[in-house]
C-alpha cells in the first residue's frame, strides 16, 4: 500500500510512544520485592542512601517482619553521639524522616503500612514504638503491613490507562489505513 508506506512513521511513533511509558507504571505482582533504601546520620555526618540485603525488603501484598540491624554503626561509638536512620521505598517515591536509633527516644519497632491500588504502591505510613532509655540495643524490628487504598477515584489501573493510551493511536492508524485503502481501490475501479 502506498498509504501504508506514508503512514509508517506515524505507526512507528505510536508504538515507540506507547512503549516509553510502560516502565513508568511501577507494576508489581504479589510477592515481588519492593526496593527499600536506608541512609544514616551519625552526629553531623551523613551516609548516602544504601540498599540493605534483599531479605529486609517488603514483599508486595505480603505482611511480614524483619530485624534491621544497622551496619553503618562504628564499633567505637561515643555514648552521646546520636544515630538516626531514614527509609525510602519504591525507588525513593516514599521517604521517612530521620528516626533516632539511640538516645532518649530510641525507636525499637517501626510498623510500615504500605497502601496499594491494583498493582502499584500509593502511600507509605509508619508508626513508631519507642524503647525505654535503658535499652542500648540498636536493632529495630520492621513490620510490613499492606492495606488496599480505597481513596483512588478511578476503577482503572495505571497500567490500563497507559495501555489504552498506546492502543488509541494504533487503532487510529489501522482505521485510517483501511478507509484510505478503500478510497484508493474505489478510485482505481472507476478508472
Amino acid at each position: 500500500f502506498e498509504i501504508a508506506e506514508e503512514m509508517a512513521p506515524l505507526l512507528f511513533l505510536s508504538v515507540v510512544g506507547g512503549l516509553i511509558w510502560l516502565p513508568v507504571t511501577h507494576a508489581y505482582a504479589s510477592g515481588d520485592a519492593v526496593p527499600v533504601y536506608t541512609r544514616a546520620q551519625l552526629g553531623n555526618a551523613r551516609v548516602d542512601w544504601t540498599e540493605p540485603s534483599i531479605e529486609s525488603f517488603p514483599r508486595y501484598l505480603v505482611d511480614g517482619s524483619v530485624a534491621f540491624a544497622p551496619n553503618f554503626v562504628p564499633e567505637s561509638l561515643d555514648a552521646d553521639e546520636e544515630i538516626k536512620v531514614a527509609f525510602s521505598f519504591d525507588e525513593h517515591r516514599f521517604v521517612t524522616p530521620w528516626l533516632s536509633l539511640n538516645g532518649r527516644d530510641r525507636v525499637s519497632k517501626i510498623t510500615f503500612t504500605l497502601r496499594y491500588f491494583d498493582d502499584d504502591i500509593t502511600d507509605v505510613d509508619w508508626a513508631l514504638e519507642v524503647a525505654p532509655d535503658a535499652s542500648k540495643k540498636l536493632d529495630v524490628l520492621l513490620l510490613y503491613r499492606w492495606e488496599e487504598d480505597r481513596s483512588d477515584d478511578t476503577p482503572w489501573s495505571s497500567n490500563s490507562i497507559v495501555h489504552l493510551a498506546f492502543l488509541v493511536p494504533v487503532l487510529y492508524f489501522v482505521m485510517y489505513t483501511l478507509f484510505a485503502s478503500d478510497d484508493m481501490f474505489s478510485e482505481k475501479r472507476r478508472a
